[in-house]
């Protein structure tokens, strides 16, 4: 029920996906533990998505030091916290939420939540890599960032996708999905015109999903774009986005697709 909540959530479906988390609780409320932590956690990544971000940070919190909660959803609640500061440039304690996260599913080896975070650490190395790349100097949001010691150790992503689970033992294909994405904006950025076709198939997939989450790939190829000085396809991408996407990205907190907007306008002498 979670699962599929969470899916609708994504999705945009917000009607289906409140449902979806009341059933869920009802299902657990003859737990007083349980009923408190799953609540918190939903209420948590509810406050996320909608950019609350000091909501969503208590809700994380409390999961992550909460008796009630099993070790898994400690370990979710680690990583939403990690997510949260992230999100706000506190990369240090973004850090040392996933390394505590990944000290507890180390002490369970559960290769599930390793993969995890090894491609959150990846994600994060990659992201924050290209937006403070010498030549997005002018995004004052990143370039005044705290840039964690664990990001700076991965060279931007440069380093690469490196999961700690066991050799030969078959990765889920989500994570497989979204590291080979990754590696691609980082080769975009690093000027690689290779990449491109692969981007941009990619792209079309991702219609698919809600705009939220198409608006936001968009502006991540962009971002990468302009890092590499690809700026035909930067201009490409800028321009697919659509009204309905620009009203969700457009709103005050999102300075990526605010600075894109800038940036292009530069370029075309606007």
């Amino acid at each position: 029920v979670l699962a599929m909540a969470d899916a609708s959530l994504l999705l945009e479906c917000d009607e289906e996906a409140e449902e979806g988390f009341r059933l869920a609780q009802r299902l657990i409320r003859h737990s007083d533990d349980q009923l408190r932590v799953v609540s918190c956690r939903n209420t948590g990544w509810q406050a996320l998505l909608r950019d609350r971000y000091a909501a969503a940070a208590s809700c994380f919190s409390r999961m992550a030091e909460d008796d009630g909660a099993t070790w898994t959803q400690q370990v979710e609640g680690l990583i939403g916290l990690a997510l949260v500061h992230h999100q706000l440039g506190q990369q240090d304690a973004s850090d040392d939420a996933l390394r505590a996260a990944r000290e507890a599913a180390d002490g369970r080896s559960d290769r599930g939540w390793l993969a995890t975070i090894d491609l959150i650490i990846y994600e994060f190395a990659v992201q924050a890599g290209i937006r403070c790349s010498n030549r997005l100097l002018e995004h004052a949001f990143w370039q005044s960032a705290e840039m964690g010691a664990t990001l700076l150790a991965n060279h931007g992503g440069r380093n690469g996708w490196t999961p700690t689970v066991s050799q030969g033992v078959p990765m889920p294909a989500l994570i497989q999905r979204r590291a080979e994405y990754l590696n691609l904006l980082r080769r975009m950025a690093d000027g690689d015109r290779a990449a491109i076709d692969p981007l941009m198939a990619t792209l079309n997939h991702s219609r698919k999903l809600g705009s939220r989450l198409l608006m936001q790939t968009k502006v991540e190829v962009v971002l990468a774009a302009l890092s590499g000085e690809q700026y035909d396809v930067a201009g490409r991408v800028f321009d697919q986005i659509c009204n309905r996407e620009t009203t969700y990205g457009a709103r005050r907190w999102n300075f990526d697709f605010l600075y894109c907007r800038a940036k292009m306008a530069a370029q075309r002498g606007d």
